[in-house]
């Protein structure tokens, strides 16, 4: 997964939009070619994944970003999405994707762990987003995942 910058003086949303595009091009790559994490698919699903999460990403992502944009200072404080707990969040999904690139077998589920949470997060203002969790939901479930 592709670094996200984080930085104190940058407004959380643009910080969240970082996210989501490093997020969901992961995804994609990861979906495409699971075996470059030494993950394969254990039934015959990957025909059917790849275009559905395409057309997940034509159909939702423009209006996912366009409600973060819209959403207000205070859901985001609630929702731990700005501040100290964004920083948290983008360490953790840097410092775990650095990981996985370093060949640490678990790091991969502990990112999707990761990054379950915050689309959760995120997914609490914006619906747009249950699609691209329930195609990564359905990654794990027919990958070898949890087998590592």
């Amino acid at each position: 997964m592709e670094e996200i910058t984080y930085s104190e003086k940058a407004n959380p949303r643009t910080i969240l939009k970082r996210t989501l595009d490093a997020v969901t091009t992961f995804l994609k790559s990861l979906f495409a070619n699971p075996y470059q994490h030494n993950l394969s698919y254990q039934v015959d699903i990957q025909n059917e994944i790849v275009p559905a999460f395409d057309d997940v990403m034509e159909t939702n992502y423009q209006r996912c970003l366009a409600d973060v944009v819209e959403v207000d200072d205070d859901r985001l404080t609630t929702l731990g999405l700005n501040g100290t707990s964004l920083k948290a969040k983008v360490k953790g999904l840097n410092e775990l994707s650095g990981l996985m690139k370093r060949g640490v077998r678990k790091a991969v589920i502990w990112l999707l762990s990761l990054i379950n949470s915050v689309l959760g997060s995120i997914g609490k203002f914006t619906l747009f987003v249950d699609a691209i969790t329930e195609l990564k939901d359905l990654f794990e479930s027919t990958t070898d995942l949890i087998q590592n």
